[in-house]
């Protein structure tokens, strides 16, 4: 899995420097994500992977499927993927191309989750504490998990800041057994 991690890096860092040359970035991120979407299907990613199916009856497949959605380069994007049957790879490509784009534009993704629905004035806190430890504009999505009681927890990127009530009373509990 490692090797096909390295694998849809490297594809997505190609179309970010494709991307780049042309200030085209929102056009690539819009069709990755209809790709990504119109190719939910597994079997139709396993058929354009496939090494028993002859290249021209994929690449016919590309040209029908998103042939009218998709530049010239971007279905040659899809050919290649195919050709080198890492079409399997689309939806890991997406996420890297996203954060090569979130590093660029210096976004930081962050997901912070409470028991409630977080109020403006709080998020504007929240948002200006982030930005002082990660020197990024915050890209905040809410999720709310009622288990936590109160307090909040906020995650970003591989670090986590957990100051739910639920979690300090887990605290609590190691302490005293």
């Amino acid at each position: 899995m490692a090797k096909d991690s390295k694998k849809a890096k490297r594809y997505a860092r190609a179309i970010f420097e494709l991307a780049s040359e042309n200030n085209d970035f929102t056009n690539w991120s819009e069709k990755l994500n209809l790709i990504c979407d119109s190719s939910n299907n597994n079997d139709f990613k396993l058929i354009l992977d496939s090494s028993k199916i002859p290249p021209d009856a994929k690449y016919k497949l590309i040209e029908e499927v998103f042939g009218s959605n998709l530049d010239k380069l971007q279905l040659n994007f899809l050919k290649v993927l195919s050709k080198n049957q890492s079409f399997l790879l689309i939806d890991e490509i997406s996420k890297q191309f996203q954060y090569e784009l979130d590093n660029q534009s210096n976004f930081v993704k962050v997901l912070l989750t409470s028991p409630y629905k977080i109020d403006d004035h709080m998020r504007t806190k929240i948002e200006d504490v982030i930005k002082d430890i990660s020197g990024g504009k915050p890209q905040i999505e809410e999720q709310i998990d009622s288990t936590l009681i109160g307090g909040i927890v906020i995650k970003i990127g591989d670090t986590v800041i957990d100051g739910s009530i639920k979690n300090k009373l887990k605290q609590l509990k190691r302490e005293l057994v």
